[in-house]
C-alpha cells in the first residue's frame, strides 16, 4: 500500500499541533479555561476598547444599521479602527444620520440625542 506525500504531511502537522497545545498547557501559556472560552459566545473582546463595546450595546439595543462617529472618537486610531472591524456587518458610513460621541464632547445643535451607555451616547443628526 502506498501512501500518498499528502497523508504524510497532514499526520506530521496534526502531531506539531497537539504536541504545541499539550506544551503550551504544561508550561502555563494556555489553561483549560482559556482553551474553553475560545468557543464561547461573543469571546475575544479583551483586545476590544470599552467605547466600542459600548457602541455595539447602543447599536444592539436600536438596530440602526449604518453609523457616524463624531471627529473625536474617528481622530483616536485604536476606537476608529475597531468600531469599523468589530461591528461589522453594522457599517461605518461618514454620511449616516446616526452619529455617536462621548458625553464630553460637544455636538451640532441639529442632533438629538438617542441612547446612552457609560460614556457613549448616540445622536440622530438629521441630513
Amino acid at each position: 500500500m502506498k501512501i500518498k506525500k499528502e497523508s504524510i504531511l497532514q499526520i506530521i502537522l496534526i502531531a506539531m499541533l497537539g504536541a504545541t497545545i499539550i506544551k503550551s498547557l504544561f508550561n502555563g501559556t494556555l489553561s483549560g479555561d482559556s482553551l474553553y472560552e475560545s468557543f464561547q459566545k461573543d469571546t475575544g473582546t479583551r483586545g476590544i476598547p470599552a467605547e466600542v463595546l459600548n457602541i455595539k450595546k447602543i447599536l444592539q439595543r436600536n438596530t440602526i444599521q449604518t453609523f457616524n462617529l463624531d471627529v473625536a472618537l474617528k481622530n483616536d486610531a485604536l476606537i476608529y479602527q475597531r468600531s469599523v472591524e468589530y461591528l461589522y456587518p453594522i457599517i461605518f458610513d461618514a454620511d449616516s444620520k446616526y452619529t455617536f460621541s462621548k458625553n464630553t464632547s460637544p455636538i451640532k445643535s441639529d442632533c438629538i440625542i438617542i441612547d446612552n451607555e457609560n460614556g457613549i451616547e448616540l445622536y440622530d443628526c438629521k441630513k
